[in-house]
């Protein structure tokens, strides 16, 4: 499964997305990730992806378990092969992600939101201890 795949679905997908409810957590696992200037700008980052994580849940619906699951490894392999703090590692890994189409501002969105939604559920990023109290979901 590549980033391209999920586009191609997104074209195509024409269900009815229910709306995704955010985590209860996501504020403090931002303050957690991010250094405290850049707080601000993170959570409206969030805000302009979130709306999008709906149709992206039921986009990897279709995809076999494992086909996720060999994204998500792949995804926490390159995060941690990076360094630096969380805002720097989430931006070499747009450019990784998005590759020879950087200059698609369309495409590198998509990349964000896709990334986003994986530091959401915990894939990349530290969890914050409030997480716990919450079923994943």
């Amino acid at each position: 499964m590549s980033i391209e795949d999920l586009f191609l679905m997104s074209e195509q997908c024409v269900e009815d997305v229910a709306p995704h409810k955010s985590p209860p957590y996501i504020e403090d696992k931002i303050r957690l990730n991010y250094d405290e200037k850049d707080v601000e700008d993170a959570l409206k980052e969030y805000e302009a992806v979130v709306e999008y994580f709906g149709e992206l849940k039921n986009i990897l619906k279709s995809y076999q378990d494992y086909e996720v699951g060999a994204l998500k490894t792949k995804l926490i392999e390159c995060y941690g092969s990076l360094s630096g703090n969380f805002k720097q590692r989430i931006i070499l890994l747009i450019d990784r992600f998005a590759e020879r189409n950087k200059n698609d501002d369309y495409y590198v969105f998509f990349v964000r939101v896709v990334l986003i939604y994986f530091f959401e559920i915990c894939v990349i990023g530290k969890r914050p201890e409030s997480e716990n109290d919450y079923p994943a979901s």
